[in-house]
């Protein structure tokens, strides 16, 4: 009973509020309600087109340098204020790039191809499996999509391999990647008979890979989501919305396609540190932190543009996980709100403020200032002269800092540019007519 008279309370005290509130704002908007309305369209349209251009490729070449230069930023920011935890903390990596053997894909052995030696990682995972408990999940990012071969050594390793990776399978503790190919939306095969997941790096501009889709198609899902659903124990359906590219998850928003962050480098990764040679694996490493396993090429064969350098793949895997638990992809109420704001305020002194305001005065130099004050005003003059564009570098920071979206900085501020001159072409026009 007095919980339901607390909420009463709180209710009533509310919606008071609430009309005080909207009984003085009411006069201001029966004055300006045109402006209100053409701010609000306008706003609308900044963040359709802003969410719009993640879906894109690049609509400025300088866009990728003002990317790489600002993720730059954030890395050195956020590993100053959060001392981001070595990376052995959590994930033990192996790398195959020195345990090679060669196949032959023909019967005269004139074609011939380099993969991990089968038989070293059967062993490698026997020790794994062995020790299943002590693991989260074992990410293997090699490629299985044809046999060893048809002598009975090969057979017998294929045979040992699928073993323990069936074992695996059966706990629940490990993935394996196979390919997607765009032109037909379907993906490649692999010859066991386990859980597989896309592991796909598109560049889509300058060779470099920039932008990451977690779903391809409508259903094929990359590793970093499945084992995210598999973490959180949460299933992603991937929806199209006014050509948004978007996934639901527990009845959350997500941008299916972003910018990642990139908590570690490839200079980040030290031999027998941070990462071990599979050949060399043992027992001892694995621990008691219950790490995540991820097998792959971290030295060779392996390796991707990025906005921030060359980096393996298995590495892009783990900065995505990473950023996925970050909130990279998740839409929130708070940032939407937040970008509402900030594009409502600047589409209001662009459209309203533009079209009705007098040209500002410089300042005053004639008087007798010293010359702080002078400065002062030169400075208070630049800042209100250039607010639309100040707001925008700041939403961006804030949107990239805490809630690791990256906003389209130059192309947003190309639109209000053109959309600033149009204005002014349109007062000039004006006030020759007064």
């Amino acid at each position: 009973m007095k919980s339901l008279q607390l909420f009463s309370f709180f209710f009533s005290v509310f919606f008071f509020f609430l009309k005080r509130i909207l009984h003085f704002l009411l006069p201001y908007f029966r004055k300006y309600r045109w402006a209100f309305l053409f701010t609000t369209l306008n706003t609308a349209g900044l963040m359709f087109y802003t969410f719009w251009l993640v879906n894109k490729p690049l609509v400025l070449s300088h866009e990728y340098a003002i990317m790489s230069e600002v993720l730059h930023i954030k890395h050195a920011v956020w590993h100053h204020l959060k001392k981001t935890p070595p990376i052995e903390n959590r994930f033990l990596l192996l790398d195959v790039s020195r345990n090679a053997q060669l196949i032959y894909l023909d019967n005269d052995s004139l074609t011939n191809e380099i993969i991990t030696d089968r038989k070293k990682l059967a062993e490698t995972l026997e020790i794994l499996e062995n020790n299943s408990d002590k693991l989260q999940y074992i990410i293997c990012d090699i490629l299985f999509d044809r046999p060893l071969g048809n002598d009975s050594l090969s057979v017998a390793t294929d045979r040992q391999l699928s073993a323990v990776l069936k074992r695996l399978d059966e706990k629940n503790k490990i993935i394996v990647p196979v390919d997607y190919f765009r032109k037909n939306d379907s993906v490649g095969s692999c010859i066991f008979d386990i859980q597989t997941g896309l592991s796909q790096y598109n560049p889509s501009f300058n060779q470099s890979f920039y932008k990451y889709r977690f779903i391809e198609g409508k259903t094929y899902k990359q590793i970093p989501l499945l084992l995210h659903e598999h973490f959180h124990k949460k299933e992603a359906r991937h929806f199209s919305f006014l050509g948004l590219d978007l996934f639901q998850m527990d009845k959350e928003l997500h941008l299916n396609r972003i910018i990642p962050d990139y908590q570690y480098y490839a200079e980040d990764l030290i031999p027998d540190k941070n990462y071990f040679y599979l050949g060399e694996f043992d027992e001892y490493l694995i621990g008691d932190s219950r790490p995540i396993v991820l097998i792959g090429a971290f030295e060779r064969d392996d390796f991707h543009n990025t906005l921030i350098g060359k980096m393996p793949g298995p590495l892009i895997i783990v900065n995505l996980l990473i950023a996925m638990e970050n909130g990279a992809t998740r839409l929130s109420w708070l940032f939407l709100l937040i970008l509402f704001i900030s594009y409502f305020l600047i589409s209001y002194n662009t459209l309203y403020k533009q079209l009705n305001r007098q040209q500002a005065a410089p300042p005053n130099e004639s008087e007798n200032k010293n010359w702080i004050r002078k400065g002062l005003d030169k400075a208070i003059h630049w800042l209100a002269h250039h607010r639309n564009f100040l707001m925008l570098l700041t939403l961006m920071l804030i949107s990239l800092l805490f809630f690791h979206h990256y906003i389209y900085f130059l192309s947003v501020a190309t639109y209000l540019l053109l959309l600033e001159l149009s204005l002014k072409g349109v007062r000039l026009i004006r006030n020759r007519k007064k």
